[in-house]
Parts: structure tokens; C-alpha cells; sequence
């Protein structure tokens, strides 16, 4: 599936959901902080998976969980937002990528 049509798809979906009912494009410092917030709260899920030792992805009653589950959350969140403001994310990240290819090793040889 093309991120274009997941990000569709995961827009959609949250829209049913309830979670778009006011206009999305109107963005206010408080949603864009929610959703950071989101973000590092998915990100903080997965290292309590990694550090808990419950594994990289298992199912539990039906819900994928684990490190990957979490992360999956995170690029959720992401897509659905780059969505709500009507970025192209297939375009983005192939600019991205195809920039980073272009910085060498390491990006300048840099530690971390």
C-alpha cells in the first residue's frame, strides 16, 4: 500500500472515529502540542515494551502490542496529521530520502 492511500485510509478511519470533529486545518498551539504529546507517548509505550521485555510484536486479546505496535501507533499519529493539513507524505519522504542519500557517511561522519 502506497503511504498515500494508508494515510488516506488512517484519516478516514479517525474521521468515523470521532477524532476530527472540529475543523483539522484550523490548528491552534494546543493541538499541535497534543499531538507532539501523542507522539512521545506512543514512543515512551515502546520503550516500556523494550525495557518490560514483552516483545518486538505479539497480539493480546485481538490488539497488536509490543515495541513495533507502539512505533506503528507514532507513524499513525503522523500520517494523520500530515493528512488533516494536506501534505503528500509518499512526496515528502521520497524528498527526504533521496536528500539523505546525498550527505555521505554518517551525515558527516557524525556520532549518533
Amino acid at each position: 500500500m502506497e503511504i498515500n492511500t494508508l494515510q488516506d485510509k488512517i484519516y478516514r478511519v479517525n474521521c468515523e472515529n470521532g477524532w476530527h470533529n472540529n475543523d483539522p486545518h484550523m490548528e491552534t498551539p494546543e493541538e499541535f502540542f497534543r499531538f507532539i504529546s501523542n507522539c512521545h507517548s506512543e514512543i515512551s509505550e515502546a520503550y516500556e515494551e523494550y525495557k518490560n521485555n514483552r516483545g518486538e510484536y505479539y497480539i493480546n486479546d485481538g490488539k497488536p502490542e509490543g515495541i513495533v505496535a507502539e512505533l506503528a501507533d507514532t507513524i499513525i499519529y503522523i500520517l494523520d496529521y500530515a493528512k488533516a493539513r494536506g501534505f503528500n507524505m509518499d512526496e515528502i519522504i521520497n524528498a527526504k530520502v533521496n536528500y539523505n542519500s546525498t550527505r555521505g557517511y554518517r551525515h558527516g561522519d557524525k556520532r549518533a
